[in-house]
């Protein structure tokens, strides 16, 4: 259990961010939250007074009937983390459903794994658990993650060259689809896998039938979601790329067309983590306003609270300006990635206190 004070610490930040940003009334101030050993009223509590208003949780804590109960009870939004194609489980069950990267390598970096999106079966498989999930635990809204082609986008710095990014996928069932569906076959000239899946790479054809992939399998996951319960809401957890970063490889490497998977949801959520990404924080905003420019009035950017896969220290000051620049217009909100961070970090919360 978190001790007393951090609670404390973590009410007055969420009401620092009220009182300092110019938030609309209808902004959606939410926090990632896993797993939690504490005490749920006092979480509830703590959330209620410090204004945050939606909680976007695991399918563990989303099973637990206490939490939900208080959840109903305290007027706070519960969307369900649902991940598509990253599923290591899977994975280990059916080793011949991992993606394929540009490079021939099976889709695996770190604790990164994706199953390939042209499997048919397995697709079907996602939208029987989406339907379990809704049925038997009823949230306000689901948050779609890792809905994208594989690539370990945490570790791409600024400087990163876009030829240089590992992806896929461009396994023999995906080539296969893409041949019969554009009519386009890969010329008898390239031999190798590593020249044939350059030239893919370079084909808008390719980039045409990735998207379309990723935006058919967020079209089927909104339609049965909202055959359930029409009134739910639907977020998607992007990748944090503008148009101009790397070639758009948002797009073309990542396969999320933002202004069509806009169309199948309600809000769009770049995962803005600008410490991890080694950008300054008015980085965050200029995320907000590319993703707006196509899904105008939907976006939702993610921070991160404490430092991840770099080294040295996301200072509390820059912290507080990653959460300013979140909210900046048109913002819809922020989401906190994660509410375990707060509990482990107090003194960046007592020093932005200070500095009110």
């Amino acid at each position: 259990m978190q001790p007393h004070y951090n609670r404390n610490l973590v009410l007055s930040l969420v009401a620092l961010i009220a009182a300092s940003c110019s938030k609309p009334n209808d902004a959606i101030i939410g926090t990632k939250i896993y797993d939690y050993k504490g005490s749920y009223p006092e979480l509830f509590a703590t959330w209620h007074k410090g204004g945050i208003n939606t909680a976007f949780v695991s399918k563990k804590m989303a099973a637990d009937n206490e939490f939900r109960r208080l959840a109903k009870e305290n007027r706070v939004k519960v969307f369900v983390i649902f991940p598509v194609f990253f599923n290591p489980e899977a994975l280990a069950k059916d080793s011949s459903n991992y993606a394929v990267t540009n490079r021939g390598t099976k889709a695996k970096q770190d604790w990164v794994e994706f199953v390939c999106p042209s499997r048919d079966r397995y697709q079907q498989q996602v939208l029987d658990d989406l339907r379990n999930l809704i049925t038997t635990t009823n949230p306000d809204g689901i948050s779609i993650d890792f809905v994208r082609d594989f690539l370990y986008w945490e570790m791409v710095k600024p400087s990163t060259p876009t030829d240089s990014i590992l992806h896929g996928c461009y396994c023999d069932s995906c080539q296969a689809d893409f041949t019969k569906e554009k009519g386009v076959a890969i010329p008898d000239t390239f031999t190798s896998t590593y020249s044939k899946n350059q030239w893919l790479a370079k084909s808008e054809s390719w980039a045409e039938f990735k998207s379309f992939k990723i935006t058919s399998m967020v079209q089927s996951l909104s339609a049965l979601a909202r055959e359930l319960n029409p009134d739910i809401k639907l977020n998607l957890h992007a990748v944090p790329w503008r148009k101009s970063d790397y070639s758009n490889a948002r797009y073309y490497l990542a396969g999320q067309d933002i202004k069509e998977l806009s169309k199948l949801v309600d809000y769009i959520s770049p995962m803005c983590y600008s410490w991890m990404l080694y950008r300054e924080p008015e980085w965050v905003a200029s995320v907000v306003k590319d993703f707006d420019s196509l899904a105008p009035g939907q976006i939702i950017p993610s921070i991160e609270v404490n430092s991840c896969y770099r080294e040295g220290i996301l200072s509390p000051e820059e912290f507080k300006m990653n959460m300013r620049y979140a909210l900046e217009k048109p913002s819809k909100g922020v989401v906190f990635w994660e509410w375990a961070q707060f509990e482990e970090d107090s003194t960046k919360v007592k020093v932005l206190l200070e500095e009110r």
